[in-house]
């Protein structure tokens, strides 16, 4: 695809903003094709590049994918552990919407392991 494309060329480059958008687009791509697992993988490196760069709310929403697509799998703990991630970050940047999402999607979590 035109993402992965411009993944290496980024990669070549040494722009890793760009890769981390790229692998973020890359991941949207495939959790919209209902292929959770490998946009699990893109998200992952997502995460990986955030927190080398330092970027908090990249780290933040990275996280938060993660958690929805291990959700999706029907592996709510594990989602559970990484909104909780996401929630920690919003609350330290002061984001409240992002800190409004994660609640919900812990309450939504927690609701389908019957911890009400």
């Amino acid at each position: 695809t035109d993402h992965e494309q411009a993944l290496v060329i980024a990669r070549q480059r040494g722009d890793y903003r760009s890769v981390y958008n790229y692998l973020r687009n890359l991941g949207a791509t495939y959790d919209s094709q209902g292929q959770y697992l490998t946009a699990i993988e893109y998200y992952n490196q997502s995460l990986t590049i955030a927190r080398e760069l330092g970027d908090r709310s990249s780290e933040e929403s990275s996280l938060s994918k993660l958690g929805n697509d291990y959700q999706w799998l029907g592996q709510y703990q594990t989602g559970i552990d990484y909104h909780e991630q996401a929630l920690t970050i919003a609350q330290e940047l002061g984001n409240r919407q992002g800190e409004r999402e994660h609640l919900s999607n812990l309450g939504s979590a927690h609701r389908e392991l019957n911890r009400y």
